[in-house]
Parts: structure tokens; C-alpha cells; sequence
């Protein structure tokens, strides 16, 4: 009988030991299988925030490029109304006479702002600012194409204030516009270059 008490006792026992190998190979299998998920998920994510970083990316590009085109027309016509109204006096801004070139540059804005020229030029402006506000904290992958594009968004808005805020003479409005213009073009270029749109 006690021999009988020993063998329930060790099949017990062994079905005991038995249990406690398959929880924790069942455990061990959750927790890796979770690790492998939670690893599979969160690289998921980050394949997720880096493509949406990316369109970010272009999207300030694309702005920079339409709003620099706008830019450069615009300040191009303030340059030349300046030109005419110091050269060729009276000359006729926007259906009104301009004898200086004050009154010319004022017309020429007042004519920006009826037609919607500087609403579109600002309205890009903050729109570019918007996209600028979500590529802020840059991944190390992301980090010099960010350096450029702000590099980029810098010179944009110098140029961008020639045209809402013309200021200074006539031949520095248009030294600065040179080298504002073909800035901003190289500088888009070379974003191009190195970060092609995919």
C-alpha cells in the first residue's frame, strides 16, 4: 500500500513537473511572441512617421519652389516700377500716377493686395510655416535633410519680405534680389539632388 501511495504520489509529482514545463514553454512562447509583435509594431511605426516625415519634407520643397516662382515675379515688377518711377517719371502703377518711386512701390502693393498676390504669397508663407512646425525634432536619418531645408525656409522668407516689405535703394533691392534668387534656387536644387522624391 505504501508502495501504492509512493506511485500516485510520484505520477503526481511528475505530472506536476510535467504542467509547470508547459506553462512555462507556453509563457516563454507569449513573451517572445509579444516581443516580436511589439518589435514588428513599433518598427512599423517608425517605417510610418519616417514616410510622413519624408512627405513633409516635399511638401515644403514644392512650396518653396511655387511661392519662389510668385516671389521672384513679384519682386521683379516692384523692381521695375522702382526703376521707372526714378527713370521715367510720371509712370502709371496699378491705374494711378506715381512722380516717385514711394508712391510707385505703394501702388504696386496696393495692386498686390487687390488682385491677391499677397494674400497667396502669405498664405503660402504660413502654410510653408506649417509644414516647417512638423519637421521640428528630425531623426538622425533626417537631420541634415532637415539642417537644409531650413536653410532653405530662411532664405524663402528673406526673399518673401522683398516683395510684402520692399525696403532700401533701388540698387541694393536688386542686388539682394540676385543673390536671394539664386540662392534659394541652388539651395532647391541641391535639396533635389540629395533627396529626390521618391
Amino acid at each position: 500500500m505504501e508502495n501504492n501511495v509512493e506511485t500516485k504520489v510520484g505520477k503526481k509529482v511528475e505530472k506536476n513537473k510535467a504542467v509547470k514545463i508547459v506553462v512555462i514553454i507556453v509563457l516563454l512562447a507569449v513573451i517572445i511572441g509579444g516581443g516580436i509583435f511589439y518589435q514588428n509594431a513599433k518598427a512599423e511605426k517608425a517605417k510610418k512617421a519616417e514616410a510622413i516625415y519624408n512627405i513633409e519634407l516635399q511638401q515644403v520643397m514644392l512650396l518653396a519652389s511655387i511661392q519662389g516662382a510668385k516671389i521672384e515675379t513679384d519682386a521683379q515688377e516692384i523692381a521695375s516700377v522702382w526703376h521707372s518711377a526714378i527713370f521715367s517719371a510720371p509712370v502709371t502703377v496699378n491705374g494711378k500716377p506715381a512722380y516717385d518711386f514711394d508712391d510707385a512701390i505703394q501702388y504696386k502693393n496696393e495692386e498686390f493686395k487687390a488682385n491677391g498676390e499677397m494674400d497667396a504669397i502669405i498664405e503660402g508663407k504660413a502654410e510653408m510655416q506649417k509644414h516647417m512646425d512638423a519637421l521640428v525634432n528630425p531623426s538622425i536619418e533626417n537631420k541634415e535633410a532637415y539642417e537644409l531645408v531650413m536653410k532653405i525656409f530662411t532664405t524663402y522668407n528673406e526673399f518673401e519680405g522683398m516683395v510684402e516689405s520692399p525696403n532700401g535703394s533701388l540698387t541694393d533691392y536688386n542686388q539682394k534680389y540676385s543673390t536671394l534668387d539664386n540662392s534659394l534656387a541652388s539651395q532647391i536644387k541641391e535639396f533635389q539632388t540629395r533627396y529626390p522624391s521618391k
